[in-house]
């Protein structure tokens, strides 16, 4: 009984080191992959020039004189407002930091939905096969953000436990709404939409899920209307105060781009990723 109870904790100490030694493979596999890519697009530099403006004390505007929002991230603006603030260098700084934050992204979805040993080394084909996703891991855009952001709602998307049932729809209180996944999921798709607002769409599906399936018929109104008012209305009012405009200029410039990219790309990603949810949960 001895020889097999030590037989086993030596297997499993083998397959402890195992799952170690891939989990950091890896990661270190998609590190070195985005260091060896890493760039940064010359949309960023708007981005840049909008941060020094601010720094120099002229406000959030491309030319001094006009107030005008030259920008469709604000969230990743003010994210990376503080390190370019400090440093005052627009290449490095901004290149690492970003490649930090898409660091974070990669183990936080390591260590949240990769338990195995297969899941490990699919996890890490993945994040180093995709080209653009590589790519834009720097970039100076604000993709490392949305890959973070994106983990954290996929995390509480994907939970197996806590599912909504017809009960908890009944009984669900004010309270347990708060504390419950359709909070998290709004506040995390509020961010989303201040990292940027076409990421709504890929949002919007599992926040309808979990509003009819999860709560009563009084916490959907409430959430509706407080969905609008601390969400849509915070955005409108941001773009409003910046460039004395509702909609953000440069989301009215390219809306047939982003109709058209919703239609091809976001379209099939929301379908895939809520199928996928759903199966999960069953």
């Amino acid at each position: 009984m001895l020889p097999e109870m030590r037989a086993g904790q030596i297997s499993a100490n083998v397959r402890n080191f195992l799952f170690g030694l891939l989990f950091a493979g890896a990661l270190g596999a998609y590190a070195f992959a985005v260091y060896q890519a890493a760039w940064l697009c010359d949309d960023a530099y708007i981005t840049f020039r909008v941060i020094d403006n601010l720094w120099h004390g002229y406000g959030l505007r491309w030319n001094v004189a006009e107030r005008v929002q030259p920008y469709t991230h604000p969230l990743w603006l003010w994210v990376l407002a503080l390190p370019l603030g400090i440093t005052r260098e627009f290449f490095l700084t901004p290149m690492f930091f970003s490649m930090g934050v898409a660091l974070a992204a990669a183990l936080f979805a390591l260590l949240r939905f990769a338990r195995s040993l297969g899941g490990v080394i699919l996890a890490g084909l993945l994040f180093v096969s995709s080209r653009a996703f590589v790519e834009y891991s720097t970039s100076g855009l604000e993709n490392p953000l949305a890959y973070l952001l994106f983990a954290l709602f996929c995390a509480v998307a994907l939970r197996r436990e806590n599912e909504p049932s017809s009960v908890m729809r009944q009984t669900a209180s004010v309270q347990s709404a708060v504390r419950g996944p359709l909070f998290r999921l709004t506040f995390l798709s509020t961010l989303l939409m201040l990292t940027r607002a076409d990421y709504a769409l890929v949002c919007f599906p599992f926040l309808v899920y979990e509003a009819w399936y999860g709560v009563s018929v009084e916490l959907q109104r409430r959430w509706f209307w407080g969905f609008c008012r601390w969400c849509c209305g915070r955005c409108f009012l941001w773009c409003t105060t910046v460039s004395r405009f509702p909609i953000p200029p440069t989301l009215n410039w390219e809306r047939e781009y982003l109709w058209a990219k919703w239609r091809t790309r976001d379209c099939c990603i929301t379908c895939i990723v809520f199928s996928m949810t759903r199966l999960h949960c069953l």
